[in-house]
């Protein structure tokens, strides 16, 4: 009886700790460390275009691999609102943030994400709450290509 009473009390503190959060454990890490780890990973590519009506749609929770055409400025459509951060592997080429048609420069300052300063040269915390759409104009820069993630800010509290 003893040995039954045993696996019993087994069985159910197997069961116990098996049950809990099924969510994803990265879902409330800090997502400048993340970011860190995304860089690594295959991204898709979008091409910028040199008019904001053209301009390719970069999602929250995306990265990508943008590709810039030589010379001239370019954008990226965010179609997202509330605050975001945005992570870019090349320093000074995301140079303005536009809602709109309106021609104010948007863009907060940029700095080095805190956790991989080598590897995102750039990070900025975007508030895109208001009218939308939102973009980002890429250069004019001296890099064929640049890498950028959109995620939300939540998390974000460490840095």
């Amino acid at each position: 009886m003893t040995q039954h009473r045993a696996l019993t009390a087994l069985a159910i503190a197997l069961a116990a700790s098996s049950c809990g959060d099924d969510h994803d454990p990265d879902e409330h890490s800090d997502p400048s460390a993340l970011a860190c780890e995304t860089i690594e990973e295959t991204a898709p590519s979008l091409t910028a275009t040199t008019e904001r009506a053209d301009a390719p749609t970069l999602a929250v929770g995306a990265h990508a691999r943008v590709t810039l055409p030589a010379g001239e400025a370019s954008f990226v459509r965010l179609e997202s609102s509330g605050e975001l951060l945005l992570f870019a592997d090349v320093a000074n080429v995301v140079t303005a943030l536009f809602a709109g048609d309106d021609p104010s420069n948007r863009l907060p300052a940029g700095s080095p994400n805190p956790d991989c300063p080598a590897a995102i040269a750039d990070h900025f915390d975007l508030d895109l709450s208001g009218a939308g759409p939102w973009y980002l104009r890429l250069g004019p820069a001296a890099v064929p290509e640049i890498w950028l993630r959109l995620v939300s800010a939540e998390g974000h509290g460490a840095h």
